[in-house]
């Protein structure tokens, strides 16, 4: 089969779509598939992590050249953005008849330039990756006025990807509801797929120390790591808030990556007093497992209404590492769903510095915790969370897709969200 996968990022680039999005490919391209990737020469973070790479696994990557302003500023993204869309549907109309086209969701509604190449080559399937949800993300962080004439209007084009997309792939269970709320009809449930999003099992081998037998100096201060974009959908005054509180104590919070509130958190030592707070710029996706492997626990944040929206990747690779986690989010995210069937840590609502606060110091005075929680996450990723064990699962749901349907070996999975009950979100651990 002919696939062509559609992303702005792709390796070496840091985003973290980029290297989900070449796990896939590569794993179709080893399945024998005729695989090709539309990226940007644009990077995450800028011009310096956009450097093409050799194609590998047998995936034609096709670079299409575009500006290199990154996140730092919503105009130079806007650029970024249109270049692509441009670019990526010129390359579309020009490319011989796909079987399927596989859209993540960088940059928003890309899956257009899918159903253009479908004006021409009517059999071509689309198969949605739905990494974030729009318009809803930007009405969330203030970009867009919710309600407003651009939002609508935005809603729309979403509604028209969705329902001419023949699979909708979600990561978690309440992305899968917003999407069915907002454009499915209730007698009548989406073609959606819940697979969560993954990390190389290659890249994280299970931790050299023994979790179970040697937890850590007791005597050592706990470290909380932060890693990643700290972008509009996240949220930091409850950790700062608690942070304040436990400043006089042996627990330090480290913060490695950059996004909208780079300059906030690092305001915060200053305004707060805070002397075991430190920040530092992206790593390549190879040290983390090394920085990983110097912490002991890992945060993870999102806005109170960013459920759904949003379903935080950094997840896996703090699992993978045998950390505990500590999340400050909604209820029924991907994280919140993971802490309650696993039991590998804390799960808090914004604006409960309390419960994060007894939640640290538990964690800071009992190593042995720590232990368990961290054996317990490990578990998790084994369990749930590798490319070994969901790459198949979405190569096997693009492979269904593109038969037709009388030759499908079972009907493509659905999920109808609305039928699924929502379960109340544990605590803490």
């Amino acid at each position: 089969m002919r696939i062509t996968l559609l992303n702005q990022y792709y390796p070496p680039d840091l985003a973290p779509t980029a290297a989900l999005c070449a796990g896939l490919a590569t794993a179709l391209a080893n399945a024998g598939h005729e695989v090709t990737v539309l990226a940007s020469q644009g990077g995450y973070a800028g011009p310096a992590t956009a450097a093409p790479s050799d194609p590998t696994g047998g995936v034609k990557v096709v670079r299409l050249r575009t500006p290199a302003f990154g996140k730092r500023r919503l105009v130079g993204r806007l650029i970024d953005y249109s270049c692509y869309y441009l670019r990526t549907a010129w390359a579309l109309l020009r490319s011989p008849p796909q079987d399927v086209i596989v859209s993540l969701t960088t940059p928003p509604f890309i899956a257009l330039t899918a159903l253009l190449h479908r004006v021409r080559s009517r059999d071509t399937r689309l198969v949605l990756w739905n990494m974030d949800c729009y318009p809803e993300a930007a009405e969330i962080t203030g970009c867009l006025r919710t309600g407003g004439a651009i939002s609508r209007l935005l809603r729309r084009v979403s509604g028209l990807i969705i329902r001419r997309a023949e699979q909708i792939v979600c990561l978690d269970r309440a992305m899968a509801q917003l999407l069915q709320s907002h454009y499915g009809a209730a007698n009548s449930p989406l073609p959606i797929s819940i697979v969560p999003n993954w990390e190389p099992a290659a890249l994280f081998p299970p931790p050299a120390r023994s979790l179970a037998t040697n937890p850590g100096d007791p005597a050592a201060p706990l470290a909380v790591l932060y890693q990643g974009n700290a972008g509009m959908g996240h949220e930091f005054h409850t950790l700062a808030d608690a942070a304040t509180q436990l400043r006089d104590e042996p627990i330090d919070f480290r913060f490695v990556g950059g996004g909208k509130w780079w300059s906030w958190l690092g305001e915060q030592a200053a305004n707060r007093g805070l002397r075991r707070w430190e920040l530092s710029s992206y790593i390549a996706k190879e040290q983390v497992p090394a920085l990983l492997a110097s912490v002991d626990v890992a945060l993870i944040t999102l806005r109170h209404d960013a459920g759904g929206v949003m379903s935080p990747s950094k997840l896996h690779s703090c699992l993978a590492a045998g950390l505990p986690i500590l999340y400050i989010g909604p209820p029924d995210s991907n994280v919140d769903d993971c802490l309650r069937r696993y039991g590998c840590g804390g799960s808090f609502r914004n604006g409960d510095v309390a419960g994060v606060v007894q939640f640290l110091r538990r964690l800071r005075e009992n190593p042995q915790t720590r232990s368990e929680l961290g054996l317990a996450a490990r578990r998790a990723f084994d369990s749930e969370y590798t490319d070994r064990r969901q790459v198949p699962v979405l190569c096997r749901l693009i492979e269904e897709v593109a038969r037709p349907a009388a030759q499908r070996v079972r009907p493509v999975p659905q999920v109808a969200p609305s039928q699924t009950p929502a379960t109340p979100a544990a605590r803490a651990a």
